[in-house]
């Protein structure tokens, strides 16, 4: 038995708390790990077919989630950019975005996760397509990032184009 103040605690007991601080440890490490793509060069830009694609506003607590391309395998070498947006929800509004600055973007691995935590709450447009011309659509999504709103993960496909 080891002495801590008034407290008697076991060497089983500290070998246990030990473990549990290093999986807690990992399992932070591990989360942080899965959530980022790799971030995007200038010369990283999303192409897309034929058709502008424009999902509804959606509120959520950070931009995060999974690409997948029409068959429903995840979607490599995609490029997710992300915009300030003050628009409505236009084609005319999303393209005007779309000429300013990218505040950030990066380009999705084998598993098609894209994060972008560190975003302060606002609307963004967020919009993607893959970084060679592969003849899928791209992508457009008003996100409303708000503290408390879901985490859940966002879920894109990109569909073929025509």
């Amino acid at each position: 038995m080891r002495h801590m103040g008034p407290f008697a605690v076991s060497a089983t007991c500290v070998r246990l708390l030990q473990a549990c601080v290093v999986l807690l440890g990992l399992s932070v490490i591990s989360q942080l790990a899965e959530a980022r793509c790799r971030s995007a060069k200038a010369h990283d830009v999303p192409h897309g077919a034929n058709m502008f694609i424009l999902l509804p506003e959606k509120e959520v607590g950070q931009i995060r989630g999974n690409v997948f391309q029409a068959n429903m395998e995840f979607a490599q070498d995609v490029v997710v950019e992300v915009y300030n947006y003050e628009g409505n929800d236009s084609y005319e509004a999303a393209s005007q975005a779309l000429k300013s600055k990218r505040i950030a973007a990066c380009v999705t691995g084998p598993d098609g996760k894209f994060s972008f935590s560190d975003l302060k709450p606002g609307r963004y447009l967020m919009h993607l397509g893959t970084r060679d011309v592969a003849g899928m659509n791209e992508v457009n999504a008003i996100l409303n990032v708000r503290p408390g709103a879901s985490r859940e993960r966002l879920k894109i496909k990109l569909s073929l184009g025509t």
